[in-house]
């Protein structure tokens, strides 16, 4: 799915215009506890926040897409290797939503998709996606 890899490359590049450019104005982006338990962010901006807020750091921090599951018409999931100083160090995943061809809900989660499935939080049957 493209849109997934533009997402993680742009954030891998720290292309801050890429990477806004792929949310839609009305997104929710619920990120992983790395930036606390139930923070939201919301539109363009709040994704701009997070984006500035995560990017802050020196240190070399990324992601390797591992695989992509269709959840539904509109939904997929991005598993990931988190990567730091280029060493993979955790599993995480990301549920993406799409309106108008723009990311309109993410959800970050350090877990993988079997984790997810047992409770609840996507299907236990997806679809995988080349």
């Amino acid at each position: 799915m493209q849109i997934a890899t533009a997402y993680i490359d742009a954030w891998n590049k720290r292309d801050r215009d890429a990477w806004l450019d792929l949310h839609h104005p009305d997104l929710e982006l619920r990120p992983t506890a790395l930036v606390g338990t139930g923070v939201v962010y919301r539109g363009i901006d709040g994704a701009a926040r997070y984006f500035d807020d995560l990017t802050a750091s020196d240190r070399a921090e990324g992601a390797e897409i591992v695989g992509l599951r269709r959840i539904d018409a509109d939904r997929f999931l991005i598993e990931l290797a988190l990567v730091i100083d280029g060493k993979a160090v955790a599993e995480a995943c990301v549920i993406a939503q799409v309106k108008d061809r723009k990311l309109v809900y993410t959800s970050g989660h350090f877990s993988d998709a079997r984790t997810l499935a047992s409770i609840g939080a996507i299907p236990e049957e997806t679809t995988p996606l080349s």
